[in-house]
């Protein structure tokens, strides 16, 4: 499959920086037909950033706070854990700052056998967010996800009604007779199950 579909490129123009010598077969292949930047100085729509750690993160993420267009197509390229310039990012951990500015992670494709990337996108324009809150980055999208009616909303809203009634339910069992305490229990149980 082509890099740049894989990559979502369908604009004429795009900035891409820092990118690896290996990286310049892809990018020989469209400057006849798009207009590559290697900084970010003017308003963009698409954004390939390679970086191989989080404290190259907080430069970039400023400058597509102030420069990006309405919903802009944005990719950071960072190490598999595999390869030998891997540091400090992952597919799960390294970009919460990126979350800090409203944008959570919705694709993750290899490049090739030492990088991925992961795209981003403002919370307000992905349409349906199914994930738990707890994988989210952004503000934003732990409120989307919270109220979630996907799968993934309902297991977290079960598992919380199932805490709720573990907290409930003891203290009630304390006071109860050896019966009426063993009934209590399967109810509790039975209540998990549902």
């Amino acid at each position: 499959m082509d890099m740049w579909k894989k990559l979502h490129l369908k604009s004429d123009s795009l900035v891409v920086l820092s990118p690896p010598a290996i990286f310049d077969k892809y990018l020989d292949a469209i400057k006849e037909t798009h207009l590559v930047s290697e900084s970010i100085s003017e308003p963009f729509s698409y954004l390939l950033a390679f970086v191989t750690c989080q404290e190259e993160l907080p430069h970039i993420i400023v400058n597509v706070r102030k420069h990006a267009v309405e919903d802009p197509v944005v990719w950071f390229a960072f190490p598999k854990r595999t390869s030998k310039l891997s540091k400090n990012l992952s597919r799960d951990k390294g970009f919460e700052r990126i979350g800090q500015i409203g944008y959570e992670a919705v694709s993750n494709i290899s490049i090739d056998e030492n990088w991925s990337a992961l795209r981003f996108r403002k919370v307000e324009h992905i349409k349906t967010m199914i994930r738990l809150s707890c994988g989210t980055i952004s503000v934003v999208g732990k409120k989307r996800t919270a109220d979630n009616k996907g799968p993934a909303g309902r297991a977290e809203v079960e598992a919380k009604k199932v805490r709720a009634t573990k907290e409930v339910d003891q203290p009630v069992q304390k006071q109860l007779k050896p019966e009426a305490k063993k009934r209590a229990v399967q109810v509790t149980k039975e209540k998990r199950k549902i």
